[in-house]
């Protein structure tokens, strides 16, 4: 019986780090299917961003469109005004009333110029940002063909790391069931709650799971592989090479 308890005990140990194996790349192809979502969200982000862009240019031109409207009207109006001053010219008889209107007139000149002004310089502005409305939705049929190529790339390789994981959960569990009772609960719950490491090499006192100096009679317990031994600190199960 002492020699069969010797031999679970070793076949334990020998499980535990395939099966540690087995977690590990689970775990690795979970951060690159991680790292792999990122990247999908920045490329998604990047696209939406030019979709904005274009967006508040399109607003921009209507807003500008409308403001060259109202200056157009404003301009008209005042053309009227001046046809009409120039009209009463010939009705004005006195020289007050004179001055009066040479006024208005001025002052109708003088916001016609500003008018003039403010239209010029808004068709100047709307040109410049239908340019940019063109170039920048240029751009954007080149970034959504990018984007749809590495979203496919990206969608393809977390298929592959999903398989993987499938490969290396399937193999995982088969060998999980051969682990004694006493050891397996244990073990599982080490997985979920020290960082999916549940046992570790031991490099000469040290634990590597947790860099721990352990007590010279648990590292020599490891050492002999006639037992189960856990770290004192952490408590993951311990093994020597």
């Amino acid at each position: 019986m002492p020699g069969k308890s010797l031999i679970i005990m070793n076949t334990d140990i020998k499980i535990m780090i395939e099966l540690q194996e087995f977690w590990n790349k689970i775990l690795e192809f979970q951060k690159s299917i991680g790292r792999l979502k990122k990247s999908s969200l920045f490329w998604e982000k990047e696209l939406s961003d030019f979709k904005k862009k274009i967006a508040s240019l399109s607003d921009n031109i209507t807003f500008n469109k409308m403001e060259l409207k109202k200056f157009e009207l404003e301009l008209a109006a005042t053309d009227d005004k001046l046809k009409k001053f120039h009209l009463r010219k010939d009705e004005v008889k006195n020289e007050r009333e004179i001055k009066a209107l040479e006024m208005e007139i001025d002052e109708a000149e003088n916001s016609k110029d500003a008018l003039e002004d403010k239209i010029l310089s808004k068709i100047d502005e709307i040109e410049h940002l239908e340019k940019n409305s063109i170039s920048v939705s240029d751009e954007l049929i080149i970034k959504e063909k990018q984007v749809s190529d590495d979203l496919l790339k990206i969608n393809e390789e977390i298929e592959i790391m999903n398989q993987k994981i499938m490969k290396n959960k399937s193999e995982f569990d088969s060998l999980y069931g051969s682990l004694s009772a006493a050891v397996s609960l244990k073990f599982m719950k080490l997985l979920n709650s020290k960082e999916g490491r549940a046992i570790s090499l031991i490099n000469g006192e040290i634990c590597t799971g947790c860099n721990f100096k352990l007590p010279p009679s648990v590292s020599m317990d490891a050492m002999n592989k006639e037992k189960l031994v856990s770290c004192t600190n952490c408590g993951r199960f311990i093994y020597s090479n």
